[in-house]
């Protein structure tokens, strides 16, 4: 008799698997990462996958935004942040990435936007510190 360690679970298709982490909240794929080596690799990907496809909405250099995050301290937040939270099954259109950086770095992203990503800035002349960019 085989031992399975998994549950099974490494016997199902892939498409399967996806159907069922598709189901998953970010806290519940971190729980289930941890339960062998084999599915925190797997688990790894999936949020990668759906990481890069948010990203792919917006930016065209995807390593080099994230270097430009890291370096920076920049957050990305709002709706693109919940929808990489919530389960894939739950996820909602969205039309923009909020990127939230402190002012020493401002310019700095402002002016990743524009010359790498083709962005341009449209500045509210209401608050000095609301710049959005439009592609």
């Amino acid at each position: 008799m085989v031992k399975y360690m998994n549950g099974y679970f490494d016997l199902l298709s892939p498409e399967i698997e996806a159907m069922i982490l598709d189901q998953l909240c970010m806290p519940d794929l971190a729980i289930f990462s941890q339960t062998r080596i084999q599915n925190q690799l797997g688990i790894t990907d999936y949020i990668d996958n759906r990481h890069n496809n948010l990203l792919n909405q917006f930016i065209t250099n995807i390593p080099l935004f994230i270097d430009l995050l890291e370096c920076t301290g920049s957050v990305i937040s709002g709706s693109s942040a919940v929808n990489l939270i919530l389960p894939k099954s739950e996820e909602f259109k969205i039309d923009d990435m909020d990127i939230y950086t402190t002012e020493k770095y401002a310019e700095v992203v402002i002016e990743y936007l524009k010359k790498e990503e083709s962005y341009e800035v449209n500045k509210d002349s209401n608050e000095r510190q609301n710049t959005t960019t439009t592609q």
